[in-house]
């Protein structure tokens, strides 16, 4: 018991040295909060895990590997990984980037095959969207650096199969085409972010006359004749094709969302142009909010 008590009194003793000293320096609170408010601009949420299988560990060293492949500058200053935070379910958790460019440039990886499962990738709560135009910062955060030992990306993560580790290259190599059009935005201003940034939308206008948009049964086979073709190219996560076009529109549109940024620019250039029941189809990648919109009913 007095043992339980010496170490309560220690606690106590602590935090009142703590708050005498925040006391004498009110400028440390202020740069604490300035500190955790740079770390969600570094940090990436990742969700949809298998518990068990896809661990802090394996997060770690598969950020490391892919990210050191798309961004090689990015290990000058140490291993791209500072810290991977795991829920206590193993279901989701959080991965703190040396820099903010390289938290910008894993969210392409949003919906990559690990363990069988898509992992689910994006900004986390607290993040304040930048203005546009602007370029994600390479200032790594002032924490001791751990040497980066270069490696090949996990092959064995959780017992993947080979369609997985094929699914994490092509990744990969979207994660890098999202470096260059990073600098790109940098280059050509704001005025190109839009047309700049890799997008996993698919847009197929002209596949079906307007008026069969008001039958179900033709919005259903043109849906699974286009997620076969789409299918071919890679993983198809959604359709959508609105149907209720404004005035003027001369043809529908179908929207596809793709796993990954790669896989929509490979159908777009393999469908556009085609023919669908004798209509040409012109193809383009288009935003995500373009889709979410179409989802809402919009067009």
């Amino acid at each position: 018991m007095r043992e339980l008590q010496k170490k309560l009194l220690e606690e106590q003793q602590r935090q009142a040295l703590a708050q005498q000293w925040l006391l004498q320096n009110p400028g440390a609170a202020a740069t604490a909060a300035g500190a955790a408010s740079q770390k969600k601009q570094r940090e990436i949420y990742v969700g949809n895990l298998m518990a068990g299988v896809t661990t802090t560990e394996v997060l770690k060293d598969l950020f490391n590997a892919l990210m050191a492949q798309a961004l090689p500058h990015c290990v000058e200053h140490g291993e791209p990984v500072i810290n991977v935070n795991m829920d206590a379910s193993q279901k989701f958790g959080f991965v703190e980037f040396r820099t903010e460019e390289i938290a910008t440039c894993a969210l392409n990886l949003d919906k990559m095959d690990v363990a069988g499962r898509q992992m689910n990738i994006g900004r986390p709560k607290g993040y304040v969207e930048p203005p546009p135009g602007y370029k994600p910062s390479r200032e790594p955060v002032s924490i001791a650096p751990v040497p980066y030992k270069p490696q090949n990306v996990p092959q064995n993560v959780g017992g993947l199969r080979p369609e997985t580790i094929a699914a994490q290259q092509r990744t990969l190599a979207a994660a890098q085409d999202a470096k260059r059009q990073l600098d790109n935005i940098a280059a050509n201003g704001a005025t190109q972010m839009t047309a700049n940034v890799p997008s996993n939308v698919l847009c197929l206008e002209n596949t079906l006359p307007l008026e069969q948009l008001s039958a179900a049964e033709h919005l259903e086979d043109a849906e699974l004749d286009v997620r076969e073709e789409c299918g071919r190219h890679g993983s198809v996560l959604g359709v959508c094709i609105p149907t209720t076009p404004p005035a003027g529109a001369s043809g529908s549109r179908v929207y596809v969302k793709f796993a990954a940024a790669l896989q929509a620019e490979a159908a777009m250039r393999a469908l556009d142009g085609r023919l669908f029941d004798n209509h040409a189809v012109r193809a383009r990648t288009v935003t995500s909010s373009e889709y979410d919109r179409a989802k809402a009913g919009g067009w």
